[in-house]
């Protein structure tokens, strides 16, 4: 719900800072992606239950993201790396420190996409 009301009231938003925010998931992500498309910077480091479904909400919405942090978002895999890459092709600076379900693969994608990892 606070996702929402911050994507329905500040639309302008660039960067945003949700470290440790644990009950982010990913329909806050969708509301997100859907009002604040101008997010240049997120750090989502330490949001344990962001999946790849909400990776592709952001790809979706925010496509001017240019450096996202995932750092220990657990539950992320190679498809939600796929996600972004496909959808943020602006993104140069990926944090994806203890993401132990990205593989090689997944990296590849990222690397495909000349994506800093």
């Amino acid at each position: 719900m606070g996702l929402r009301h911050l994507s329905e009231g500040c639309k302008q938003i660039s960067n945003i800072n949700l470290t440790g925010c644990v009950k982010i998931t990913d329909e806050g992500l969708r509301h997100l992606s859907e009002g604040c498309k101008h997010i240049s910077t997120i750090n989502l480091s330490y949001s344990n239950q962001i999946t790849d479904e909400g990776l592709l909400h952001l790809s979706g919405g925010c496509k001017h993201i240019n450096n996202i942090n995932l750092q220990y978002c657990t539950l992320i895999t190679d498809v939600g790396l796929l996600h972004l890459s496909e959808g943020c092709n602006q993104i140069s600076i990926i944090d994806l420190s203890g993401c132990d379900k990205i593989s090689n693969e997944g990296l590849a994608s990222c690397r495909a996409q000349h994506l800093m990892v």
